[in-house]
């Protein structure tokens, strides 16, 4: 590594926490929280070494690390790092304060104004910011939000659906039409069938997730469509057909009569109509 040379292995084992020690290096996510959180910080009374600029002598000062919160000072390098650009920051030509330690003292506060207001610096903060916070379980990490706010949508989405079958289902036992000729399943105002009069009277009933479901959903996603009205009566139907034939395997005795006949548009029909005695001996 370029510190090698300048930093032993007896100065390095001394700073644990030397931020030198782990540039461009593989990090799990403890030991980046550490380097954030647990940075090496001299002690009252550590004597920075002296480098000669232009024949007076310059050195670290410890003041800049109160001036400069994301500044660190490498102690095995005796050099500074911006420690969230170093673990966060992204791109081209990194250079000093990232990827090598900055020495230049003799300039130290102009170039280190200069380093916070650069744009990749700014971003690692933020990323610096927001992964201490999830690694103190302040806040859940992208995926965790990504995937608690689709559980949300997915609980929402079935409570609308329980709204529109139930009113499905209710204008099916009551023997009542869903729609007219002329119906799109959008609730408007001049759309008077039954099923939408349903859904607006369970809204006015206080059916909050219905009706902001209804005011905030996408046009080609409000599950009150002809389709959608048609895909819940297909499946209750199936629902229907599959426990009247469970029913009828069980049964003592069964009857079957079919009949066909052609309606007005020429279309051939088939009733077919089953009766059967339960174990009770009550006959369906």
């Amino acid at each position: 590594m370029w510190f090698s040379e300048e930093a032993t292995p007896s100065q390095l084992s001394s700073y644990s926490s030397d931020i030198a020690k782990y540039i461009s290096q593989s990090l799990s996510d403890e030991d980046r929280f550490c380097l954030l959180t647990d940075y090496y910080t001299p002690s009252s009374d550590f004597s920075f070494p002296g480098t000669v600029f232009h024949k007076k002598n310059r050195r670290f000062q410890k003041k800049w690390l109160e001036s400069f919160k994301w500044l660190v000072y490498s102690p095995s390098v005796d050099g500074a790092f911006c420690r969230c650009c170093a673990l966060f920051a992204k791109g081209d030509n990194l250079g000093r304060f990232v990827t090598a330690p900055y020495k230049n003292w003799n300039n130290a506060t102009t170039d280190m104004g200069v380093h916070q207001t650069l744009k990749y610096h700014t971003e690692a903060m933020k990323s610096a910011d927001d992964f201490t916070s999830i690694m103190k379980e302040e806040k859940m990490d992208i995926k965790c939000q990504l995937d608690s706010n689709a559980e949300k949508q997915i609980l929402i989405n079935r409570q609308v659906l329980t709204s529109v079958m139930k009113t499905v289902l209710f204008c099916g036992k009551q023997g009542l039409a869903l729609r007219g000729d002329n119906d799109d399943g959008v609730l408007k105002e001049e759309n008077h069938s039954n099923f939408n009069e349903l859904l607006k009277f369970r809204i006015g009933s206080v059916d909050e997730v219905l009706e902001k479901h209804l005011a905030t959903c996408k046009p080609n996603a409000t599950y009150v469509s002809k389709t959608a009205q048609n895909n819940v009566t297909n499946i209750t139907g199936e629902q229907i057909r599959d426990s009247i034939l469970s029913k009828v395997e069980n049964a003592r005795h069964f009857s079957l009569l079919a009949d066909e006949a052609t309606d007005s548009g020429n279309w051939e029909q088939l009733a077919v109509v089953l009766r059967f005695v339960d174990d009770k001996e009550e006959v369906h």
